[in-house]
């Protein structure tokens, strides 16, 4: 179960059934690129369940922070579509495709307009992401286009650590595979799986923090359901662990580990 109270509603507001609480909350994520000359970013947020594409502006008149400009919903199964765009799209590129108006595109949203985001390769041969809104007619508004940054992020190799002769190695694609792999990460995650496995590993550590906590509870006369003597051996009466099943006695060949090692030759 989710954290927050997802079952909450407020029903009270002209009779629709409006979640509260936790439920609506928005996370957003450190993973975030800057475009010095068009003054975009693109950014993350996680929201009831699903991933949000943003692409906002540095705002104007010397006040600090971003507006969104443009934005797309995704849900999981959208994530592996849109997985399946970017690798067309590499298939594209690597091809030799160089078009800018050719897209690879996935499409969010419900009625006569809906939102789309669009993979393509900007006049200069880097990747791009357009995001807008698109009416019953095809046109497109509310749009805004980031550009990957080229030439910005780089490592360092050192030619002659004792001179100080270096120089940089430009890493073009890094932030598109931060973009590429934060979609597959959402993609993944979606399922739960990951979710369970850490509140189920997680659980071992309530326990203990139980195991200290019941003996004062105990003291105090509360009553907290843990029994000392519960068998955490299994089920005894199961088919296989019976040991007089339809009239016939089980046998055990288990050994200790004296027996086992006194199986193996000496040095």
């Amino acid at each position: 179960m989710g954290l927050g109270d997802a079952g909450n509603y407020n029903s009270s507001n002209s009779g629709n059934g409006q979640r509260r609480g936790l439920y609506e909350q928005t996370y957003y994520s450190r993973t975030r690129f800057k475009n010095n000359d068009s003054g975009l970013q693109l950014g993350f947020q996680y929201k009831s369940g699903m991933l949000v594409v943003d692409i906002s502006k540095a705002k104007t008149g010397g006040d600090f922070g971003y507006d969104s400009v443009a934005s797309i919903f995704i849900t999981h199964t959208k994530a592996h579509i849109l997985l399946n765009r970017i690798e067309e799209f590499e298939k594209y590129i690597a091809d030799g495709g160089k078009d800018p108006e050719v897209g690879f595109c996935i499409n969010a949203g419900m009625g006569e307009k809906v939102t789309v985001l669009i993979l393509h390769v900007t006049k200069d041969g880097g990747r791009a992401i357009l995001i807008g809104k698109i009416d019953g007619e095809g046109n497109m508004s509310d749009s805004a286009d980031f550009e990957f940054k080229k030439d910005w992020q780089y490592a360092i190799k050192y030619n002659n650590i004792s001179s100080k002769k270096f120089e940089r190695e430009f890493l073009d694609d890094i932030e598109w595979n931060e973009f590429c792999e934060t979609i597959q990460e959402f993609a993944k995650a979606s399922n739960g799986a990951i979710g369970y496995t850490v509140a189920d590993i997680t659980r071992f550590d309530t326990q203990r923090i139980l195991n200290k906590m019941n003996p004062i509870y105990e003291k105090l006369g509360i009553e907290t359901g843990f029994n000392r003597n519960n068998n955490y051996g299994g089920n005894k009466n199961n088919f296989f662990s019976n040991m007089d099943n339809g009239g016939n006695q089980g046998t055990s060949n288990h050994k200790s580990m004296d027996d086992v090692m006194e199986g193996f030759p000496e040095d």
